[in-house]
């Protein structure tokens, strides 16, 4: 396998965050010190995973957004459980770490995630799922 062939949709997926992160002035906003609130990440969280299964966003591009996300849930005034899980089980894929292999197992992960934070299932029972 060409090695090459394996960074291009890296590099591509991390120009699209970035063009992304653009957009919605991320880096400009912390800059000035105006922090996104919890119920903003939440909704460009809904947003980006309702565009991952209309087939318009990557698994990888989610992952990312949320990895990117966590520092800004777990440095947060007020803390949003259910958000916090989120972009942690987010952050755990971009890492590779605890990852389900099987990609039906994935794309469960991500529907839950996807109810939790738009409060159509509880955090208990989302913790109670076995992934």
């Amino acid at each position: 396998m060409n090695p090459k062939k394996l960074v291009k949709p890296l590099k591509k997926t991390q120009k699209e965050v970035e063009r992304y992160l653009k957009e919605i002035n991320f880096d400009e906003r912390l800059k000035k010190g105006e922090y996104f609130t919890n119920e903003e990440l939440r909704e460009l969280l809904i947003k980006n995973l309702e565009k991952y299964f209309a087939g318009k966003r990557t698994q990888k591009f989610v992952t990312e957004l949320g990895a990117i996300f966590y520092e800004e849930v777990m440095f947060a005034n007020k803390k949003d459980d259910s958000l916090m899980t989120s972009v942690c089980v987010l952050n755990d894929f971009a890492l590779n770490y605890k990852v389900p292999s099987s990609p039906k197992k994935r794309e469960e992960i991500l529907q839950k995630l996807l109810l939790l934070l738009k409060n159509e299932l509880s955090l208990k029972e989302f913790l109670e799922m076995k992934f």
